[in-house]
């Protein structure tokens, strides 16, 4: 379980460790992003202008992990209806392979399967009209990653997300960090950004 409030490969016989780290240079990349400007009145028919807002902005910032895209609007809650408006929608995103310092368009990225454990953010967002225009004031979002005892039942062989402070996953991730500068052929020298997941899969060798 995680919470927003946001290769080295380890060889065993029976089991491989795999970490997933994002290795950076000292140039990020920007995401650009496109803007929504349709008017909005804080009508039930203008939700969708809304939730596209949240979404984007809560990618915008959060500083941490991966993108999450909306999957559903839950709940709808009208704070004020003189100008300026403001509704509280709560809104459930699901988290995808890309991550947050991706330059990768948010629609072009994939959510995460079962297999690979999904991340399920429920969020409460507190839109307003500002200038006529869809506004985030404020958000809080919970995040959980789909149940390992669930999962396991419908595929044993699936790996296992492992909290980002195991020990044996953050000591493979400087490993592969070190590997990784002393054989690459880049003239630049990474180091380690974050570790945005670590996740543990029995798996069989033949010998």
């Amino acid at each position: 379980m995680r919470e927003e409030k946001f290769y080295s490969v380890e060889d065993f016989r029976m089991r491989e460790l795999v970490i997933l780290a994002v290795l950076v240079s000292t140039l990020h990349v920007a995401s650009l992003h496109k803007k929504t400007y349709a008017m909005y009145k804080c009508q039930e028919n203008q939700d969708r202008h809304a939730v596209l807002s949240a979404e984007q902005f809560i990618n915008e910032h959060h500083r941490h992990g991966y993108k999450f895209r909306f999957v559903s609007l839950d709940s709808r809650t009208v704070e004020k209806t003189m100008d300026p408006c403001e509704v509280i929608l709560g809104i459930t995103l699901e988290e995808t392979e890309c991550h947050i310092s991706s330059p990768t368009p948010l629609k072009q990225c994939t959510t995460r399967g079962e297999a690979l454990t999904t991340v399920t953010a429920k969020c409460n967002v507190t839109v307003s009209s500002i200038k006529g225009k869809a506004t985030v004031m404020r958000y809080i979002c919970d995040t959980e990653a789909a149940s390992h005892e669930t999962l396991v039942r419908k595929c044993p062989i699936c790996p296992k997300l492992l909290p980002l402070h195991d020990p044996k996953g953050l000591k493979s991730v400087q490993t592969a960090l070190q590997k990784f500068n002393k054989e690459s052929s880049h003239a630049s020298y990474f180091k380690l950004l974050e570790v945005g997941r670590i996740s543990t899969q029995v798996t069989s060798f033949k010998l």
